[in-house]
């Protein structure tokens, strides 16, 4: 009986371990680029390998310059904040979305607000996100700190 019992558990733990969690973004209205309405997927950083999020073809480097190259830090070298983005990147790997991930995270500035749109709008190439190696559309978030007139991802 101990044996049968423990191959039961062992089979339920084997079903539970292999079990994949998989979140979805509300979607209110339609978002145009994407390539399922229903299914744009939140990549969680639960340590699988078949969940991989959407990646920038640009390096880290190379987006913080664009966010550096706006006049605005060296006007305001005392601007310090944390800025988070939500993006939606389709199953093409193109960015499809944009925006501040909620009003806490704009500036008080709405030139630069727009700004700081238009270079995350310029990330535009993208390794889309997949689940079980399938390209899925997917919504991640970009955060930036400013601080001492530099922006840095974090």
């Amino acid at each position: 009986m101990k044996k049968q019992l423990l191959f039961i558990l062992a089979l339920v733990s084997s079903f539970v371990v292999n079990a994949q969690f998989v979140a979805t973004m509300e979607v209110k209205e339609p978002i145009e680029g994407v390539c399922n309405q229903n299914g744009v997927y939140v990549i969680l950083p639960i340590g699988s390998k078949k969940q991989v999020k959407a990646k920038s073809k640009l390096s880290d480097q190379e987006m913080e310059a664009r966010f550096n190259a706006l006049s605005y830090w060296k006007e305001h070298p005392e601007f310090e904040k944390k800025i988070t983005f939500n993006l939606v990147i389709n199953c093409k790997g193109e960015q499809v979305r944009q925006s501040f991930n909620n009003n806490d995270n704009k500036t008080e500035d709405e030139v630069l607000n727009q700004q700081l749109l238009e270079v995350v709008a310029s990330f535009k190439e993208w390794k889309p996100a997949t689940i079980k190696k399938k390209k899925v559309d997917s919504s991640l978030f970009l955060s930036i700190v400013v601080k001492n007139g530099k922006v840095m991802i974090s």
